[in-house]
């Protein structure tokens, strides 16, 4: 069965923001994406892969760091919807191939 295309929105959206990846593992909070607002942690968070894939894990921040081989892949055009305050707060990311720059668009829900 297919997957459906259609994602819900089940907080209230912060406006999407555009963030690059790089050759270093970095958080969403590293990359400047809003995930606590007014001590309400994020609900929710839409991310889409324009342009070059990437790699993430989820989990401790310390125990499981993203590289250019280690982490699950999302390939360019793909999208990926996190509904877990902890998996919002713990999601790594890196370039999936040295010195490439992949543009994300971010947006959070509170």
């Amino acid at each position: 069965m297919p997957i459906s295309p259609i994602m819900a929105v089940k907080g209230s959206p912060e406006p999407t923001v555009t963030v690059t990846s790089s050759d270093e593992a970095q958080t969403l909070e590293d990359a400047g994406v809003t995930i606590v607002l007014d001590e309400r942690n994020a609900v929710g968070v839409l991310i889409t892969i324009e342009d070059a894939n990437i790699r993430f894990t989820l989990g401790d921040v310390d125990e499981i760091v993203p590289t250019d081989a280690v982490g699950h892949i999302l390939y360019a055009g793909q999208s990926l919807r996190l509904d877990s305050p902890r998996a919002i707060r713990t999601f790594q990311f890196i370039s999936d191939a040295v010195q490439s720059v992949p543009v994300m668009h971010v947006t959070t829900e509170f």
